[in-house]
Protein backbone atom coordinates (compact mmCIF):
# COMPACT_ATOMS: atom_id res chain seq x y z
CA UNK A 1 0.00 0.00 0.00
CA UNK A 2 1.36 3.29 -1.13
CA UNK A 3 -0.34 6.65 -0.01
CA UNK A 4 1.17 9.46 -2.29
CA UNK A 5 0.53 13.05 -0.76
CA UNK A 6 1.62 16.22 -2.83
CA UNK A 7 0.09 19.36 -1.44
CA UNK A 8 -3.08 18.92 -1.15
CA UNK A 9 -3.59 15.62 -3.12
CA UNK A 10 -3.24 11.92 -1.99
CA UNK A 11 -2.90 9.21 -4.74
CA UNK A 12 -3.28 5.75 -2.96
CA UNK A 13 -2.31 2.55 -4.61
CA UNK A 14 -3.72 -0.01 -2.34
CA UNK A 15 -2.12 -3.37 -4.15
CA UNK A 16 -4.92 -6.10 -3.68
CA UNK A 17 -5.70 -5.80 -0.39
CA UNK A 18 -9.74 -6.99 0.73
CA UNK A 19 -11.99 -5.83 2.90
CA UNK A 20 -10.25 -6.79 5.80
CA UNK A 21 -7.06 -4.47 4.94
CA UNK A 22 -9.21 -2.15 4.03
CA UNK A 23 -10.87 -1.89 7.78
CA UNK A 24 -7.34 -1.36 9.44
CA UNK A 25 -6.16 0.83 6.53
CA UNK A 26 -8.86 3.21 7.17
CA UNK A 27 -7.67 4.97 9.94
CA UNK A 28 -4.18 5.76 9.03
CA UNK A 29 -5.72 6.98 5.84
CA UNK A 30 -7.93 9.21 7.69
CA UNK A 31 -5.29 11.22 9.45
CA UNK A 32 -2.72 11.04 7.13
CA UNK A 33 -4.79 12.72 5.11
CA UNK A 34 -6.13 15.49 7.70
CA UNK A 35 -9.88 13.78 6.38
CA UNK A 36 -9.39 15.26 3.00
CA UNK A 37 -10.85 12.71 -0.05
CA UNK A 38 -8.46 11.20 -2.50
CA UNK A 39 -6.92 12.57 -5.64
CA UNK A 40 -7.19 9.44 -7.26
CA UNK A 41 -7.74 5.82 -6.23
CA UNK A 42 -6.55 2.89 -8.26
CA UNK A 43 -8.76 0.44 -7.16
CA UNK A 44 -8.06 -2.01 -4.45
CA UNK A 45 -7.53 -5.19 -6.38
CA UNK A 46 -8.67 -4.51 -9.91
CA UNK A 47 -12.72 -3.61 -8.93
CA UNK A 48 -13.10 -7.40 -7.58
CA UNK A 49 -15.84 -8.05 -5.24
CA UNK A 50 -14.01 -8.62 -2.42
CA UNK A 51 -12.55 -5.05 -2.15
CA UNK A 52 -13.79 -1.21 -2.40
CA UNK A 53 -16.24 -2.12 0.52
CA UNK A 54 -19.22 0.89 0.89
CA UNK A 55 -17.37 2.13 4.20
CA UNK A 56 -14.15 2.36 2.72
CA UNK A 57 -15.30 3.54 -0.70
CA UNK A 58 -17.64 6.45 1.74
CA UNK A 59 -14.72 7.22 4.35
CA UNK A 60 -11.66 7.88 1.26
CA UNK A 61 -14.05 9.60 -1.34
CA UNK A 62 -11.89 9.29 -4.47
CA UNK A 63 -12.08 12.41 -7.14
CA UNK A 64 -10.86 9.54 -9.71
CA UNK A 65 -10.96 5.75 -9.33
CA UNK A 66 -8.61 3.63 -11.78
CA UNK A 67 -9.58 -0.16 -12.41
CA UNK A 68 -6.71 -1.93 -13.98
CA UNK A 69 -8.48 -4.64 -16.00
CA UNK A 70 -8.37 -6.68 -18.84
CA UNK A 71 -10.63 -6.08 -22.30
CA UNK A 72 -12.98 -9.01 -21.84
CA UNK A 73 -10.67 -10.64 -19.19
CA UNK A 74 -12.17 -13.62 -17.68
CA UNK A 75 -12.76 -12.52 -14.15
CA UNK A 76 -14.78 -9.45 -15.56
CA UNK A 77 -13.11 -6.68 -13.56
CA UNK A 78 -14.55 -4.30 -12.11
CA UNK A 79 -17.61 -5.85 -10.55
CA UNK A 80 -21.20 -3.73 -11.02
CA UNK A 81 -21.30 -3.37 -7.32
CA UNK A 82 -17.95 -1.77 -6.93
CA UNK A 83 -18.76 0.39 -10.23
CA UNK A 84 -22.42 1.51 -8.26
CA UNK A 85 -20.28 2.42 -5.12
CA UNK A 86 -18.00 4.65 -6.35
CA UNK A 87 -21.09 5.73 -9.06
CA UNK A 88 -22.87 6.70 -5.57
CA UNK A 89 -19.41 9.27 -4.30
CA UNK A 90 -19.63 10.88 -7.52
CA UNK A 91 -16.49 9.60 -8.21
CA UNK A 92 -15.01 9.90 -12.00
CA UNK A 93 -14.18 6.08 -13.02
CA UNK A 94 -11.51 4.95 -15.58
CA UNK A 95 -10.90 1.14 -16.77
CA UNK A 96 -7.62 0.47 -18.74
CA UNK A 97 -9.58 -2.49 -20.65
CA UNK A 98 -11.02 0.58 -22.45
CA UNK A 99 -8.83 3.44 -22.09
CA UNK A 100 -5.40 1.61 -22.48
CA UNK A 101 -2.52 2.91 -20.05
CA UNK A 102 -3.66 6.14 -18.04
CA UNK A 103 -1.38 9.08 -17.26
CA UNK A 104 -2.53 11.83 -14.57
CA UNK A 105 -0.74 14.95 -14.39
CA UNK A 106 -0.83 18.09 -12.78
CA UNK A 107 0.15 21.91 -14.10
CA UNK A 108 1.55 24.41 -11.75
CA UNK A 109 -1.98 25.88 -11.38
CA UNK A 110 -3.33 22.51 -10.49
CA UNK A 111 -5.23 21.58 -13.51
CA UNK A 112 -5.06 17.83 -13.88
CA UNK A 113 -5.20 16.60 -17.08
CA UNK A 114 -5.60 12.89 -17.99
CA UNK A 115 -4.34 11.11 -21.10
CA UNK A 116 -6.06 7.58 -22.38
CA UNK A 117 -3.49 5.57 -24.45
CA UNK A 118 -6.52 4.36 -26.99
CA UNK A 119 -7.12 7.88 -27.74
CA UNK A 120 -3.71 9.20 -27.59
CA UNK A 121 -2.13 6.34 -29.99
CA UNK A 122 -5.30 5.23 -31.43
CA UNK A 123 -4.64 2.01 -33.41
CA UNK A 124 -6.77 0.14 -35.93
CA UNK A 125 -7.52 -2.88 -33.21
CA UNK A 126 -8.99 -0.63 -31.03
CA UNK A 127 -13.00 -1.31 -31.77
Amino acid sequence: VLLISYGNRHILLPGDIEREVEFVLLPRLKQMMDNNQLTMLMAPHHGSATSSSSAFVRAVRPEHVVFSAGFQHHFGHPHKNVVRRYLYQGTKQWNTAYSGALTFRWNEQGELFIDEQRVVARRYWFQ
